[in-house]
């Protein structure tokens, strides 16, 4: 969905709940944000507080499903670094092998 400071917080609340797909991690922290603030705001009806807790709830459980996932494909990138730098060693000595190939 990308930021759109045009819209209201109660447009943003009905698109994500529209098409939540639709709405990056970015602005689903930013959406998270405003229940934040409107949960600081006393002027806010109790109803709409309960509404605001849920949508909160919800938003940061998938904001932290997302932040492991992304965990786990950093980890995996450093163990294929690592594996990649094991391979250029040799058996015994460890020194570098050049890369040659089979049929030179």
């Amino acid at each position: 969905m990308s930021y759109d400071d045009e819209l209201t917080y109660e447009q943003r609340v009905q698109q994500y709940q529209t098409d939540p797909a639709s709405f990056v991690y970015e602005d689903k922290s930013f959406l998270l944000d405003e229940i934040l603030e409107r949960l600081d705001n006393s002027e806010t009806p109790i109803d709409k507080l309960a509404e605001d807790v849920k949508l909160g709830s919800m938003l940061i459980k998938e904001l932290g499903k997302k932040l492991k996932q992304v965990e786990m494909e950093v980890q995996d990138a450093f163990k294929e670094i690592d594996g990649e730098e094991e391979g250029e060693k040799d058996d015994d000595d460890g020194e570098e092998v050049a890369d040659e190939l089979p049929f030179e």
